[in-house]
């Protein structure tokens, strides 16, 4: 059985990543841990199963948000937003993938793709999309965050009522499709090998 990242047990700092990871692991007394995810995303993830294919009716209801979320009337920025950043907190890289090649065919640029995983350190998202990002973060990590009122409040000054539930709405879609990618180990497609110049 694989370990999962969201299994709390941990293993010593310093243990060989290389070893059989499915043998428990004792945690030496006062002795400095790192989770056990941080071991288990050094192997190569291998699919469990095609949850479309096995359930196709709740596929169907999830994809049905997803057609929602898609005709709301948000921004397609701020979909590509919601939706990369939110698989980037999840770990998933099925979807990290997708939206990333989604928002580069949309016309975003490289550098507003790749420094979302630091946008509070990056000046180039403007107001509105870091009053996102910051619901984003706290939204998808609401077991931590309880959605402060810090967070609420500079998304509310930004965004109308509405809009703040459809693009609560979005981040509650993709938070479903991560849990579906990374619980069921979906696997991105490879891009084709390019030569270095």
């Amino acid at each position: 059985k694989a370990i999962c990242p969201a299994e709390r047990e941990t293993l010593p700092i310093g243990t060989n990543a290389g070893q059989n990871l499915t043998e428990p692991k004792e945690k030496p007394p006062n002795a400095g841990v790192l989770p056990l995810a941080f071991f288990h995303w050094r192997k190569i993830m291998q699919p469990r199963f095609n949850f479309a294919k096995a359930a196709p009716d709740a596929y169907k209801a999830v994809a049905a948000l997803e057609q929602y979320v898609q005709s709301s009337g948000l921004e397609r920025r701020f979909i590509h937003l919601i939706k990369l950043r939110a698989s980037q907190i999840n770990g998933c890289a099925y979807c990290v993938d997708m939206h990333v090649k989604e928002a580069r065919h949309d016309g975003l640029s490289e550098q507003w793709i790749n420094l979302m995983c630091v946008w509070r350190e990056s000046p180039v998202y403007d107001a509105r999309e870091r009053a996102l990002l910051g619901w984003v973060d706290s939204v998808t990590n609401i077991a931590k965050t309880g959605a402060p009122d810090a967070d609420y409040e500079t998304l509310k000054g930004h965004f109308s009522e509405e809009e703040m539930t459809k693009i609560t709405v979005a981040i509650g879609a993709i938070n479903i499709w991560n849990r579906l990618a990374v619980g069921f180990r979906s696997q991105h497609p490879l891009d084709a090998a390019t030569k270095a110049a």
